[in-house]
Parts: C-alpha cells; structure tokens; sequence
C-alpha cells in the first residue's frame, strides 16, 4: 500500500464488514518522534523497536532447543540452509503485515476482520490460534522448568513440579507488573528487550569467542549460506520445528506487528497507543486511518518503508541469524569435545559439558 485514492475525502471504504478508513495525511517522522533530524543516531534511539520485542519474542525455543539439537546430531550442512530461508521469509512476512499497520494505523486481526467472509469468521479464528500456540501455559511452564535448573542446577522430579508451576506463575507475574507499570507499554517492552538482548548476545559472544575455535565458527557461518539439503536422519518433524521457530513462530508473528502502531509508525500515530496504569491515557480508534495519494503522502510513505525495513533488517533479521548462530557452533564445539549428542531430554538444561 503505497499509497491510497479514497472514493471520497473523508473516507476510504475498505473490505467488508468494517466501517470505512478515515483519511488525513500521513505523518513527518520527525514530527512522531519529535527530533529536529533523523540520523543514525536519532534512528537507533527513537526509531528501532518493534522488531526488538519480536527479536525478544523469537530467542528461545528454536535458538536455545531446536536449533543446537539439529547441529549437534546432524551437523551444519543442510540444517543452516533452513534456517537462513526461514528467517528471510520471516522477515519478509513481517514486513509485509507491518506495511499494512502502517498504512492504515489498524492492527493485523483488525485488519483480518476486513476480509471476506468478514469479523465474525477471521478474528476468532485468529484468536484461537493465537491462545493456542502461546497462552495455554507452554511458554510459562517452559519458562519455569528453566528457572529451576537455573537455581537448582538439575532437572526437576516429578514431586516437584508445583515448584516449577509456581515459577512459570511468578514470572507471568514479573512480565505483568512491568507492563502495567509502564507509561507506554511498547516502549517499556522495547526498553526491556534492549537490555535482555544486548546482555544475553554479548554473554553468548564472549563465551564463544573464549571456548570455540575458529573452524567451528566458519562451519556455522558456511553452513548458513551454503545451499543443501537435509542431512541423512533428519525427520520432517525435526525440520519443519526447525523452520518453524526460527526467528519467531511462522504464520504467528501478526501478532508482535500490532508495536508498530503503538510506536506511531505511520497512520499508527493517527490512531493511537495502549498505555499503563502510569500513562497518560489515551483513546484507540475504533477504525483505522488512511492517507491520500498525493506526492507528498508518496514521499513520506517512502521513508517510513525505508524505516520499516532498517528496524525489520537491521535489527529482527541479525538478530535472529546472530541468536541461532551463537548457540548452534557453541553446541557443534561441545559435541565434539565431549563425544555426547544432544537429544530433547537433555538440550533444554543439561547439555554436553567440556
């Protein structure tokens, strides 16, 4: 959507089942971000975000299981190929569904009522799914069978596992009180992802730096953009969980698209945030907002898919290639020195020691 000729001035109907666009013009990045220039600088500061609390998102299953699990057994070739495809494709999906929200100002799922056969089919749907895949307590028990190893050291028993439950519960808790507390949500996420991620790729690099030889190191790179196929052994269930969580969960990523609207990308600053309880409170339209096609909405929207494209790039695409490589030569290494092979029993807490 580059640009828009509404049926008439005011409004752009679009879909069904929907009211109608509302129209304006779309607005200066300098004015949403309220700087005098946007620089390098300016970008990495006010700019970036988004694609960080999806980059937050991604990190975990398939960097930290799925991804070391498949090298360890299998080794790099064949196995960076999937997932150097899937993280372009994700990205690409990304940027594909966050071009709408900035074009409109309207989230994915709102977005999805729009298409035939309309609200009452798309956004349960959507919903069910979305419950589905990360609210039914997979994550959070996850979550809290991490922490115990973190702080026990071992796996838990069986006897134990109300333990683990009640960390899993602890820490939904932690991640609600901090967004409640916020005074705009999405930036107290992309706060928090800034730190998370800088120190856990920054701990991952020196670590591999210190232990992994550079052999290992061109292996995995090699690996990730040298084209093969799948390695002798490997199911399609291991390959398709591979492809599937790298980056962040295929198909599923709509949902951590709906940042874009609350960072102001766009007609997303024409429509509105969610605050926390510390915010200043402010109203979400209803229906989103669109922009005429004029030359100088055309400009504009030109710089905001150039944004767009830096923040999904430049920060989900490397970070999510650098969050798999760093685990997976690190695994490699430690396969190799130890004549152990990771399997699901083991890769989660207890993975091959020197």
């Amino acid at each position: 959507m580059a640009g828009i000729d509404p049926r008439t001035q005011d409004s752009y109907p679009l879909g069904v089942s929907r009211p109608p666009l509302e129209v304006a013009d779309l607005p200066r990045p300098e004015e949403v971000f309220k700087v005098g220039r946007l620089g390098p600088l300016q970008v990495i500061q006010f700019v970036i975000g988004p694609s960080l609390i999806a980059l937050g998102i991604s990190i975990g299953s398939g960097e930290w299981l799925l991804g070391p699990q498949a090298v360890g057994s299998f080794g790099f070739v064949g196995i960076g190929w999937v997932i150097t495809v899937s993280a372009v494709l994700q990205t690409l999906y990304n940027i594909e569904i966050a071009r709408y929200v900035v074009a409109t100002g309207e989230v994915p799922i709102v977005g999805f009522g729009r298409v035939p056969p309309g609200w009452k089919v798309w956004i349960p749907v959507s919903l069910l799914v979305f419950y589905f895949a990360f609210i039914f307590g997979g994550w959070a028990a996850g979550a809290g069978q991490g922490l115990f190893a973190l702080i026990a050291g071992r796996v838990h028993s069986a006897d134990e596992l109300e333990y683990v439950r009640l960390l899993g519960i602890g820490l939904l808790l932690v991640v609600f009180a901090i967004t409640a507390m916020a005074r705009k949500v999405s930036r107290t996420l992309e706060l928090a992802n800034w730190f998370m991620i800088g120190v856990l790729l920054l701990i991952l690099f020196v670590v591999t730096i210190a232990v992994v030889p550079g052999s290992v190191w061109w292996d995995g790179i090699s690996g990730l953009l040298t084209p093969a196929a799948p390695p002798a052994g490997i199911t399609a269930t291991q390959l398709g969980a591979l492809a599937g969580f790298t980056a962040l969960a295929s198909g599923l990523n709509w949902y951590a698209m709906n940042h874009y609207r609350d960072k102001g990308y766009g007609m997303g600053h024409r429509v509105g945030f969610i605050s926390g309880m510390r915010g200043e409170r402010t109203e979400i339209k209803a229906v989103g907002v669109t922009f005429l096609d004029t030359a100088e909405n055309t400009t504009l929207w030109k710089r905001w898919y150039r944004l767009l494209r830096i923040d999904m790039w430049g920060v989900f695409f490397a970070g999510a290639m650098i969050g798999m490589l760093l685990p997976t030569i690190l695994m490699s290494h430690l396969v190799a020195t130890t004549g152990k092979t990771p399997t699901a029993a083991n890769v989660p807490t207890e993975p091959p020691r020197v």
